[in-house]
């Protein structure tokens, strides 16, 4: 995800969707470990968005 998305999107939207992808990557690192990931390159993918999302969550929080 793009940042210039996020920053469109409420702190609350972005608190909510941060939740469900720290949840989702938990999910991910759990089903890569026992071999079931089809994919293990989303990982580092989902981490990033991650990332981008506390960052631009931090900036809207510094604003006020």
């Amino acid at each position: 995800m793009k940042a210039s998305k996020i920053r469109e999107k409420t702190v609350e939207e972005i608190q909510l969707e941060l939740k469900e992808s720290r949840q989702k990557l938990f999910q991910m690192k759990f089903e890569n470990n026992s071999g079931k990931l089809k994919n293990p390159l989303r990982i580092g993918q989902l981490r990033r968005d991650v990332a981008r999302m506390m960052t631009v969550l931090n900036e809207k929080r510094m604003e006020k």
